[in-house]
């Protein structure tokens, strides 16, 4: 069976750190200090606990606290984690170089913090990475809102936005209507042949005539900015015609009598 890379005291209080906070990520790496000694140092989800290594590190038993010192057993010890899993030295930003961290390098320190990270509310930044994510998931939210906007309003701008009052002609749309060419080919109504077409062309120019000698009104409105409707009331019966204009052309939607517009 293969030994293990710490030593025998740091092993046992790794497992106690690993055991009893599980989400904190203790672990405990070496390096060779300045002095060519190799020395051994306590990191939390990657970072760095002191700002130096020990000779060991070791479980005091008196109060659970983790400890490092020369010698293992030998004195109190300085405290690396206390028995609550709490880390009494400020912990060492993860820029800070490894000559003054007495840590492995940067890209080390990466990729071990990458692994299993979870938040852990004891972590003294814990109040700063909740208000992050909270200000990222804001800010996000409004994005996708203006974005979805974007998506729904512009394929209408550009259907739409070619079709101008101006274009609208009152008489020759009703007559376009009155000869039923807003019905679709497969309608019972739609004038049928060469004959069948002419005869209705003729009828509905002279009604056309007709509804709008008694006089008539054109009004425009827009809808979300980009979406054109002509309303033309009729003095001769009172009632109200509708179209909407898109692609350069106005298609017939309804009729409405003057009960209906009242």
């Amino acid at each position: 069976m293969a030994s293990s890379p710490l030593p025998t005291a740091a092993q046992v209080a790794l497992n106690h750190l690993q055991k009893e906070h599980p989400y904190s990520a203790f672990t405990i790496g070496s390096f060779v200090n300045p002095n060519g000694d190799k020395v051994f140092i306590v990191k939390r989800k990657g970072i760095a606990t002191s700002r130096k290594g020990y000779a060991n590190i070791w479980l005091r038993a008196s109060d659970k606290c983790v400890v490092g010192g020369a010698e293992a057993f030998a004195g109190r010890g300085e405290v690396l984690v206390t028995a609550d899993g709490k880390v009494p030295s400020p912990t060492l930003s993860p820029r800070r170089s490894s000559a003054q961290a007495g840590t492995p390098s940067l890209l080390d320190n990466f990729f071990e913090r990458a692994k299993g990270y979870n938040l852990d509310k004891d972590d003294p930044n814990f109040p700063f990475i909740i208000g992050g994510i909270v200000v990222v998931v804001a800010v996000a939210l409004k994005v996708l809102v203006a974005f979805r906007s974007v998506l729904v309003l512009l394929p209408l701008y550009l259907v739409f936005k070619n079709t101008q009052p101006k274009d609208f002609d009152a008489k020759k749309e009703l007559k376009r209507v009155l000869r039923k060419e807003n019905l679709p080919d497969s309608h019972p109504d739609k004038p049928k042949g060469w004959l069948g077409k002419m005869a209705t062309k003729a009828a509905a120019s002279l009604a056309g005539e007709a509804m709008t000698a008694a006089g008539y009104k054109v009004r425009h409105d827009e809808f979300l900015g980009c979406i054109r409707i002509a309303m033309v009331e009729l003095d001769l019966d009172g009632s109200t015609c509708m179209w909407i204009g898109c692609l350069n052309k106005w298609y017939f939607v309804r009729q409405m009598n003057a009960e209906e517009t009242s």
